[in-house]
Formats: C-alpha cells, sequence, structure tokens
C-alpha cells in the first residue's frame, strides 16, 4: 500500500503544464447547494446565521431542505436524471472511453467523502508504478491550485468537457488519467470507477436534490468497479458495519481508508487554546466535528458554501470578528484566502491525508486488472 507522501515521484517524469490552468464563470452571487436559495455577496441567510451560531448548534446541509417545495421537486429531478441515464445507456446519446485509460474518483452526494485527497493518493499510487498519469479537474480553481501545489509533477487539466481535457493530457505524453469527480458524468465511459461513500452517511443514500445531499440514488452503487469507505469522525467499527452492508448488497470489493486530520502553521496548536475555524466544503459541519475530536476547542465558526470565491471586504470582516484567536482553515481555502489574507497574520491550514485500512489490496488490484485489460485490448495510448 502506497502512502499520502512519496518523495520518489518528484524524479519520475514532469510534464508540461497546460497553456490555460483553468476555466472559470463561477459568479460572486451564488445558489445553496441544496436549496438552490439565491444568497448575493455573502448578505443571505445561512452564512451569516452559521458564523453566529455556536458550534454544537451549527445548522446541518439539509436547513431548510424540508420545506414544501423541496418534496415537490424532489420527484421531478428524479425522473430527469432517470431520463438522463436512460439517454446513454440505450445509445440515444454517445458514450465512449477517453484519450487515456481513466480511473474516476466519484462519490453519489454534494461532496463531503475526501474525494479529492483520494485522487491524489491513486494518482501517486500511479506514478509510483512507472505510469505518467494526469488529474482532470472539472475546472474549479481553488482544485486545480490544490493539486498542483500538492504533487506538482503530475500535471494537472482543468475542463467540464472531460474528453477535451483527457486529449491534451494525451497530447503531453501522459498514460493514464485520474479524475477527480466525473462518475455523473455520461459521456465519459471509464476504465475503473471508484465509488467514495462515508461513513458517516450510512450504506442507504437519503432524499435526492433538492431535498437532500445525494445527486443519484442507489443504483449507483451498481456503475461503480469498487467502493471507498472513507471516514473522518466515525470509528472503525462504524465503517465496517457499511462496508458490511454495502459489500453484501453490491457484490463489491470495499475498503476502507481513514481521512487523518494534519494542521500546519508557524507555530503548534494547544489543544486547550480558543480556536476559530473557516470552511468552504459542501459538509462544513464535519471538519468543525473533526477538529473538535482532534481535540481542539472551537469557540467560533465561519461556514460558506463549496469552492467560495472570498472578497476582500469580506476578509476583511473576518479579521475584525477573529480578535486574537487562531484561524484554522481548510487547505482549498486557504488558496483562496491567500490573495486577501495579510502576510503578517498567520493561517493554519488543515489538510486530509488518506491512510488506508481493511480491503485495500483487493481495490489495489482491480485498478491495476481493469488497466491491463485495457492496454491488452487497445495497446499503448499515442497521442494524436
Amino acid at each position: 500500500m502506497g502512502s499520502g507522501s512519496r518523495a520518489g515521484i518528484a524524479s519520475s517524469y514532469r510534464c508540461p503544464e497546460p497553456e490555460r490552468p483553468w476555466r472559470t464563470t463561477a459568479p460572486f452571487s451564488y445558489r445553496h447547494p441544496l436549496t438552490k436559495r439565491s444568497c448575493v455577496d455573502g448578505r443571505n441567510s445561512w452564512k451569516r446565521v452559521c458564523a453566529r451560531l455556536p458550534t454544537g448548534s451549527m445548522p446541518r446541509h439539509s436547513l431548510p431542505t424540508d420545506a414544501w417545495w423541496t418534496r415537490v421537486l424532489e420527484p421531478l429531478y428524479r425522473q430527469g436524471l432517470n431520463l438522463h441515464r436512460a439517454a446513454y445507456l440505450h445509445g440515444w446519446l454517445p458514450r465512449r472511453p477517453g484519450a487515456l485509460p481513466t480511473v474516476v474518483v466519484g462519490n453519489l452526494r454534494v461532496g463531503g467523502t475526501g474525494k479529492t485527497p483520494l485522487a491524489r493518493w491513486w494518482a501517486e499510487w500511479l506514478a509510483d508504478r512507472g505510469e505518467r498519469p494526469a488529474v482532470v479537474v472539472r475546472g474549479h480553481a481553488d482544485e486545480l491550485t490544490w493539486h498542483r501545489e500538492r504533487t506538482p509533477p503530475i500535471p494537472v487539466f482543468a475542463d467540464r468537457r472531460r474528453h477535451r481535457a483527457l486529449r491534451r493530457a494525451a497530447a503531453w505524453g501522459c498514460t493514464v488519467a485520474v479524475l477527480d469527480d466525473g462518475f455523473q458524468h455520461w459521456p465519459l465511459a471509464p476504465t475503473v470507477a471508484l465509488l467514495v461513500v462515508a461513513a458517516e452517511d450510512g450504506a442507504a443514500p437519503g432524499p435526492l436534490l433538492p431535498r437532500g445531499p445525494w445527486r443519484e440514488g442507489p443504483e449507483g452503487f451498481a456503475r461503480a468497479d469498487a467502493i471507498l469507505i472513507s471516514r473522518k469522525t466515525a470509528s472503525v467499527d462504524q465503517a465496517r458495519r457499511v462496508a458490511d452492508a454495502l459489500k453484501e448488497r453490491w457484490r463489491r470489493p470495499v475498503a476502507l481508508v481513514a481521512l487523518r486530520l494534519t494542521i500546519t502553521g508557524p507555530r503548534p496548536l494547544a489543544p486547550d487554546e480558543p480556536l476559530a475555524a473557516l470552511a468552504g466544503l459542501a459538509t462544513p459541519e464535519r471538519f468543525v466535528a473533526q477538529l473538535e475530536a482532534a481535540g481542539y476547542r472551537i469557540e467560533r465558526a465561519w461556514v460558506r458554501r463549496d469552492h467560495h470565491r472570498y472578497r476582500p471586504t469580506e476578509v476583511a470582516q473576518i479579521l475584525r470578528e477573529l480578535g486574537d484567536r487562531p484561524l484554522v482553515t481548510t487547505a482549498k481555502d486557504a488558496v483562496k484566502l491567500r490573495r486577501w489574507w495579510p502576510v503578517a497574520r498567520p493561517l493554519w491550514v488543515a489538510d486530509l491525508a488518506p491512510v488506508p485500512e481493511d480491503g485495500w489490496a483487493a481495490v489495489e488490484t482491480i485498478v491495476a486488472h481493469r488497466l491491463a485489460l485495457n492496454r491488452a485490448d487497445f495497446g499503448p495510448w499515442k497521442s494524436s
């Protein structure tokens, strides 16, 4: 089993970076990822309410998804999803392999499972085995920068159209690609599909969008070649119960992986020291809960939507309310904050390091076997 950091990657190869690092059209105004409620410039309800609540009272991502209109829209979303799926499965819309063998690391819910650090882990694993991997992301600037800073020798390509990103990766001489997300990208038929499930979510998906955080129902498990059970605050026994239930139901290899929290900063933080937390994630409450489970005392928490773009006035407001407390933020948020954060003010960055546990060897065997079969069928991949 590989480790989260591999010193041997830097000397393996270095592909040139693409000319256009990313394309993003994310506006300053946005919508809540589940309720689709309009939130402009951070002044609407849920962000400011969360910032004023004590940690134990932080609302979950399900607020206020039990509204009557979400119960009306959920069946419509489900029907649209079924029609979209049927269009590709019956050949009405084209679904084809990419220009490179692909390992998709995705999930069934809106974020919160740890797929981004796991995608990096698999890219490093492939590089250790002599491949020249590329990482393909959808186009969010924070994810692109995060991947490039964690594993500089591995090139990262961002494009909503995954086929186009894969053609660019093949042109740079890469031999395999790892897709950070893309499980629901139906135009691409992946070589290997790895589905990440958070042990905190359990084995059965709940309500679909917009009523709940799930992109699709349990039928998505049938498309996975293997299932990875990630855990942040869940115990090993809880993760094993989820793994046993999924293995019995879907007859897929299931592996456990712990997402260990590592915090870097100008000095070590004392366990009893009052801290503040800032998270722009799909499940920010899990970030705060993981900090508290590690023994830190969180006195104040600001939460933002996933891929939130910070503004200078917003950062200035956070600094005024922060006081003398140290601020711990996620690695993705640190990428976006650095433009406005004062150099003289220290910032602590929390990152997740995957630590493989039960069943990992079986998943590694599946990935290696599928890639070997792909090359046996189609031969070595060449850029056009």
